[in-house]
């Protein structure tokens, strides 16, 4: 992402703040309790090694009210489109890992990872377990590629000071979560920091 971020032209990023980039284990984050607003992960939380070790010390770098946004992929439900999906997903993707970046294991990897995660609902209770509250999830399938987490502060009195980009929950009072469509490969799910 340093690199990335680095290349983008200035007249884009003039007015954002100074960013500083800290390379970490999620599972062991270098910074202090309650020290920000908002945690963010895409397609990541699956390659953590503790999944709720990693929720935990994201719970614990939030602040009361903070927001945990997660953007993982989920497995397909429906009985017809999973059987497809997962004969693409085990023939099709490392193939074109092989073509495109001469690595199938890298993409062979990808689709076991999925194929691993917990789905919403379990998923969902693993971060309830790690502190957080108002949990909800949402699948979406029409942008599988460019799906969007949205973050918003939760309590205006917390300002927006400070966020960490890995992954991103509530950390509130109340639960609830939603299956919604049940042919969706892709999932977002928010948390509040209590």
């Amino acid at each position: 992402g340093r690199k990335r971020a680095s290349e983008l032209n200035p007249s884009r990023t003039r007015r954002w703040p100074k960013m500083e980039w800290v390379v970490a284990d999620a599972e062991r984050l270098p910074f202090g309790d309650e020290e920000f607003d908002v945690y963010t992960i895409a397609f990541g939380i699956r390659n953590v090694t503790r999944i709720d070790a990693a929720l935990r010390e994201a719970h614990r770098v939030l602040r009361p009210g903070g927001r945990f946004l997660c953007l993982e992929f989920s497995k397909v439900t429906n009985p017809l489109l999973r059987a497809a999906y997962e004969k693409y997903s085990f023939s099709v993707i490392p193939e074109i890992g092989r073509a495109v970046a001469s690595d199938a294991a890298s993409y062979q990897y990808l689709v076991e990872s999925i194929q691993k995660f917990p789905d919403q609902e379990p998923f969902a209770a693993l971060i309830e377990d790690a502190g957080f509250a108002a949990v909800t999830s949402r699948i979406s399938t029409r942008r599988w590629c460019s799906a969007t987490a949205h973050a918003r502060m939760h309590s205006a009195a917390n300002g927006c000071s400070g966020s960490i980009s890995i992954g991103s929950w509530d950390r509130s009072a109340r639960r609830s979560t939603r299956s919604g469509d049940r042919s969706s490969i892709l999932s977002a799910s928010r948390a509040v920091a209590c």
